[in-house]
């Protein structure tokens, strides 16, 4: 009850057509060379951001019970993307193609990290310097947006 696979037609198949298999894998790989030398390459800065608790609760009579406030630790990331800290931005560092909010927030995102008290703010970007920089501000322009 055994019977045989036969794979020689397959592979004459294989062998008949060798040349239009190679043509194609060569075509393939000038067409996926020449798309990825094309695309202009994009960086990437992240700067942390830690928001800390207070480090003293003051409480002047026992009797008086000190409320702590419960840090809004999810509402850090959109207030990082909001219009005054993106204004802030925009009006220090100048890029070339970026003349809106709405197109230097494209660059942007903020998000919470991988510790409640952790806020990561990501900037991509053609140069990585200006990446740097524009993360580097982003996050001094936020922490003292917050602290005010």
């Amino acid at each position: 009850m055994e019977e045989e696979i036969n794979l020689r037609p397959y592979f004459e198949t294989i062998t008949r057509g060798w040349y239009w298999l190679v043509t194609a894998s060569v075509l393939a790989a000038i067409i996926a060379y020449a798309v990825s030398s094309s695309i202009a390459p994009t960086y990437e800065a992240t700067a942390l951001v830690v928001i800390a608790e207070p480090r003293q609760r003051v409480q002047f009579d026992p009797r008086i019970e000190t409320v702590t406030e419960s840090q809004p630790l999810n509402a850090y990331p959109e207030l990082a993307m909001s219009d005054e800290v993106m204004l802030s931005l925009l009006s220090t560092v100048e890029l070339a193609d970026v003349e809106t909010v709405g197109k230097l927030r494209d660059l942007l995102v903020a998000e919470a990290g991988s510790a409640a008290s952790l806020l990561q703010l990501r900037v991509q970007y053609k140069d990585p310097d200006v990446a740097a920089l524009v993360a580097n501000n982003w996050a001094s322009f936020f922490v003292e947006w917050v602290n005010e």
